[in-house]
């Protein structure tokens, strides 16, 4: 073979062809070395996806069986809201003083419902509606304590609402806003008659002419609300209002604070027995957070398990007055061991 002039030997053009495909060979080898990593690498990125996306996948069920938890609790909330008092509502505390120049508070009258009565002489309706205040007094004053406020300009006001009143049978406590009581209770309309509750929350506001129906109306249903009494820290609520607050809140916790002999005899469905001697020892058992309805024979024990666990920080404390045996009186039902 001749190259450019010069003749090359059989064994240099072997030596040459054997370079040649030995780098070829090489050079294969080391791409398919190349693509190798490559696909380990891509394989090894694939498989950190696949664990990322069933981590996002756990997560985003997790995030949404807290969804689910959250509406459900939320929802319970809403159900059992007129469990709860309705502490954005205080009514605000005044000092006046009546027609006979004696002075008062609202706070003194606290304990029993207190009704006021916002009226000016100048009203028609104000003077329609006495028989109608009369007509509850008669029926519920040992409960309650109504007061007429009126709104009637500083000059000659006391005069005119004296005469205004020798008009009317009218005895309850009548005096005039003399501390900016419309300001304070947001008065816009003449009348307004507000109903304030045994803890001092405004239970209902009524505008214009209200009536005797009216009136009974919203004094049953607060009633119904708050049981036969509150204290500042738990409410006692009647067996019929315990029996809609269980059927409202699945979560809520049926505390028994009887003996275990009586527990065993007969208690409330998905009842907890923890006798209220142990009760100290043991509230570590229900949760911190939840509804809590406690019972007893007829609300004794009950009244002092309830402030045992107010004393250890629960705020959803319920107190069923009466006890199981008011409970079977309006044949509700319970679970009786034979």
């Amino acid at each position: 073979m001749t190259l450019i002039g010069k003749t090359i030997r059989p064994a240099t053009v072997l030596l040459l062809i054997i370079g040649l495909v030995t780098g070829i060979g090489i050079g294969y080898v080391y791409s398919q070395s190349s693509v190798r990593g490559y696909e380990d690498e891509l394989n090894a990125l694939n498989s950190v996806i696949m664990n990322f996306d069933i981590q996002l996948d756990a997560l985003q069920e997790n995030i949404t069986s807290l969804q689910q938890d959250l509406e459900s609790k939320k929802a319970e909330l809403e159900a059992v809201q007129r469990f709860i008092p309705p502490a954005s509502s205080l009514a605000p505390d005044f000092a006046v003083s009546d027609v006979k120049n004696k002075s008062f508070t609202l706070s003194n009258h606290l304990g029993g419902v207190v009704v006021i009565n916002f009226m000016a002489t100048w009203c028609g309706y104000c003077g329609r509606q006495i028989p109608e205040y009369n007509a509850f007094l008669d029926e519920y004053g040992d409960q309650v304590t109504l007061i007429s406020i009126s709104v009637d300009s500083s000059q000659e006001g006391e005069e005119r609402l004296r005469a205004f009143l020798s008009d009317y049978e009218a005895p309850w406590i009548w005096a005039r806003d003399t501390a900016n009581l419309t300001d304070l209770y947001g008065i816009r309309n003449i009348p307004t008659t507000i109903m304030v509750d045994m803890n001092g929350y405004i239970w209902s506001r009524r505008v214009g002419l209200t009536t005797f129906s009216a009136l009974e109306a919203e004094f049953e249903q607060l009633l119904s609300y708050w049981g036969s009494e509150t204290t500042e820290d738990y409410v006692t609520i009647s067996v019929v209002d315990a029996r809609e607050l269980i059927e409202l809140t699945p979560s809520i916790i049926i505390l028994d604070v009887r003996t275990v002999g009586e527990y065993e005899e007969e208690h409330l469905e998905g009842a907890t027995n923890i006798p209220v001697q142990e009760l100290p020892e043991r509230v570590g058992e229900l949760p911190i957070n939840s509804f809590i309805l406690v019972y007893c024979k007829s609300g004794v024990r009950s009244v002092q398990a309830s402030e045992i666990l107010v004393e250890e920080g629960y705020d959803y404390v319920h107190n069923m007055g009466g006890g199981i045996e008011a409970w079977k009186e309006e044949h509700l039902p319970i679970v009786v061991v034979p």
